[in-house]
């Protein structure tokens, strides 16, 4: 297990983007960005302290003692998202801010470029030849995704061809997508539209789902 978790952490390279998660006594998840520096064998890993003005109620809790979920990104081999619990044990400040953890009992891996799926609420937007309308992207995966629609929209989704577009916010840019529509099931007053992306898409898509996992 000590050589399988040493294999996994050299894989990470420093500045690669994390995310730190902490759960409070009440239950609550409090989660901020920042990155990865470095893996010290069998003792230490090292993260950035992360940048707690957006987010000040998480700063209360970076300090020792404290359980945190970390998701992490390697782009070793096929790449993959990586999580583990570790546990603060000791923060600094000078010569760099930096929080020192405990190396993980254990490491979850999900291969980044299979089809996994990942629950999303993401507002968007599709587009026909001669129509348009508002969606809310239920799901994601390397390869499409499922969008909810109201049912009295004005897109011809017999067409199949369409362009599913992310709406833009202040940390991202919006991102255009070819799709093929290839499922709509009914669902009350919405029907969930089924959408397959184009294959040339792939940096895309992969580019998307960083961004949900790590612009939280």
């Amino acid at each position: 297990m000590k050589n399988s978790i040493h294999h996994t952490l050299i894989q990470l390279k420093p500045s690669s983007p994390i995310t730190v998660e902490i759960i409070t006594a009440t239950g609550q998840r409090l989660g901020v960005r920042s990155f990865y520096i470095g893996y010290l064998a069998d003792q230490y890993i090292f993260l950035h302290k992360p940048d707690c003005r957006k987010s000040p109620e998480v700063d209360h809790y970076l300090v020792p003692q404290t359980a945190c979920t970390i998701r992490a990104l390697s782009e070793e081999g096929r790449g993959a998202v990586l999580a583990f619990v570790t546990t603060i044990v000791k923060v600094i400040d000078i010569p760099t801010k930096m929080l020192v953890c405990t190396v993980p009992s254990n490491i979850a891996s999900q291969p980044l470029r299979k089809d996994i799926r990942i629950p999303t609420l993401i507002p968007a937007q599709i587009k026909s030849a001669s129509a348009m309308c508002d969606v809310m992207i239920l799901d994601l995966s390397q390869h499409g995704c499922r969008v909810l629609i109201e049912k009295e929209h004005p897109v011809d989704l017999s067409i199949k061809k369409i362009q599913l577009r992310t709406i833009e916010t202040q940390d991202q840019a919006s991102l255009t997508l070819e799709c093929e529509v290839c499922s709509v099931k009914r669902q009350g007053e919405f029907e969930i539209v089924g959408l397959h992306f184009n294959d040339k898409l792939s940096k895309e898509i992969e580019l998307l789902i960083k961004q949900l996992i790590f612009n939280q």
